[in-house]
């Protein structure tokens, strides 16, 4: 489906923390796809990723948000803010941590958000490197603690 509506394609090869994973190999495999990833000059991302593992999962959100960089696609500022959860887990030190794709509007320390039926103030904003974000931020993935 993607590809036949001309969009920009993120593969996420899975299970690199197996013995004999062939990242390369299935690198190769896209072409017969005719997906040619950018290693072999092509227009395809690829990130290898273990989902058991939590290995690359950073790189692989930083690809989604490179994508969305090169796209210049971008939130409205005048609309609530809303997103996409895309994970969301117990840290014992830090709380509920919850990864969300902000599609519309600006999120900012102290806001107050709604996470399906949970409301609470938002405490903290980390960029995918941890750091601590305190300006407004426009279609960025970030991470709440609430």
């Amino acid at each position: 489906h993607a590809k036949a509506a001309n969009v920009p394609i993120i593969v996420a090869i899975n299970k690199i923390d197996k013995p004999g994973a062939n990242v390369n190999k299935v690198r190769e495999s896209l072409m017969q796809y005719d997906l040619l990833p950018e290693e072999y000059g092509g227009t395809v991302m690829t990130v290898g990723v273990s989902a058991a593992t939590r290995e690359n999962l950073d790189k692989l959100l930083e690809a989604v948000i490179l994508q969305s960089e090169i796209m210049e696609l971008s939130a409205l500022k005048t609309k609530n803010a809303d997103g996409i959860i895309l994970e969301s887990r117990v840290d014992k030190n830090r709380g509920v941590v919850t990864s969300i794709l902000v599609q519309n509007g600006i999120l900012k320390q102290g806001d107050i958000i709604v996470l399906v039926l949970l409301v609470e103030k938002l405490e903290l904003c980390l960029t995918t490197r941890e750091s601590k974000l305190n300006r407004p931020n426009l279609l960025c993935l970030l991470k709440f603690l609430v």
